[in-house]
């Protein structure tokens, strides 16, 4: 982790990854969180 920011990992950004403020709930990502199951 980079102080306060999260290393996402999607396949765009930095080298791959993307900074998001942790505890703010930026773009949602701390109150909308899913869970998917692989079949």
């Amino acid at each position: 982790m980079l102080g306060r920011s999260q290393l996402i990992s999607p396949s765009w950004g930095e080298n791959g990854y993307f900074r998001i403020v942790r505890g703010t709930n930026e773009c949602d990502f701390e109150s909308e969180c899913y869970l998917q199951t692989v079949l």
